[in-house]
């Protein structure tokens, strides 16, 4: 029987992720055990009582279960330029900030930098260049010593202050583009991982179904809003994709996760990430 949670600090959730104690879904279903206090927060955005995880959350529940072996999308960061509509550069934007984690993971430093100079280009792009700069600027110091606790403290604050800005400026959707394209990235290089080295716990990090009908409903929301628009088929190709991880988790759920299923999400990750990536 699955343990029944109460409020917790985010170390003691944390902590009974990694042991097995409860699931990520618990966690991000259950909005109210979530302690928010002031200093320590859930890394994660809450829409309509969804937690929808930050990628820096995901990466460091799998480090507490082990992982490695990371490796970095460079020919998305050789070719995240700025096209389409500002939606789809808004999910771009996401997915280039969760490719920062993975640099961070691998302890890539030329990815950190190429990172940091796509999310200037983009955030430009959108008018939010001065909320990132100084992230940017503080992101490749901390390159130059190996920090890498900074690194990713830094591309969690700079998704944050992206995010918040556009939502003080009513750009509530452009918000919720950010939150899909980092979601998107975050978990299809989670469960490329998953599946290489393929443990039941590490697998439960992807049954993430109340996120994920949360995100198409959203997306189809936003289709509709920007119909004939310059993003709308992008967002059209992501709600697909979305639809496309219902199945496979509804299948998985029914017949057991595995190493398969695991590479299939990743699978349909990747292609949304390539999608994004051409704006189109």
């Amino acid at each position: 029987m699955p343990l029944r949670l109460r409020k917790a600090s985010i170390s003691t959730i944390l902590c009974s992720l990694a042991l097995g104690f409860i699931s990520l879904p618990q966690v991000l279903a259950e909005k109210s055990l979530l302690t928010l206090g002031d200093d320590e927060s859930f890394p994660g955005v809450i829409v309509e009582n969804v937690v929808i995880p930050l990628p820096s959350e995901i990466f460091l529940v799998l480090d507490k279960l082990g992982g490695d072996g990371w490796e970095v999308n460079r020919e998305l960061l050789e070719d995240a330029r700025v096209r389409g509509g500002r939606e789809g550069m808004a999910l771009l934007l996401g997915v280039v900030i969760a490719e920062g984690f993975v640099g961070a993971q691998a302890e890539d430093p030329e990815a950190i930098r190429s990172v940091g100079r796509n999310v200037l280009r983009l955030a430009d792009a959108l008018g939010l260049r001065e909320e990132v700069e100084a992230h940017c600027q503080a992101i490749l110091d901390a390159v130059d010593s190996s920090d890498w606790k900074t690194i990713r403290a830094e591309f969690d604050r700079a998704e944050l202050s992206v995010r918040s800005t556009m939502e003080r400026m009513d750009d509530e959707d452009l918000a919720q583009c950010v939150s899909i394209g980092g979601w998107i990235r975050g978990t299809g290089v989670v469960a490329e991982n998953i599946g290489k080295a393929y443990t039941a716990d590490r697998a439960e990090l992807l049954n993430q179904s109340l996120i994920i009908e949360h995100l198409q409903v959203e997306t189809d929301r936003m289709t509709n809003a920007t119909e004939g628009g310059r993003s709308t088929d992008l967002l059209v190709a992501v709600s697909a994709g979305l639809a496309t991880m219902t199945g496979i988790l509804e299948t998985a759920n029914k017949e057991g996760f595995s190493a398969l299923r695991s590479q299939q999400l990743g699978t349909v990750c990747s292609e949304l990430v390539g999608r994004i990536r051409e704006g189109k």
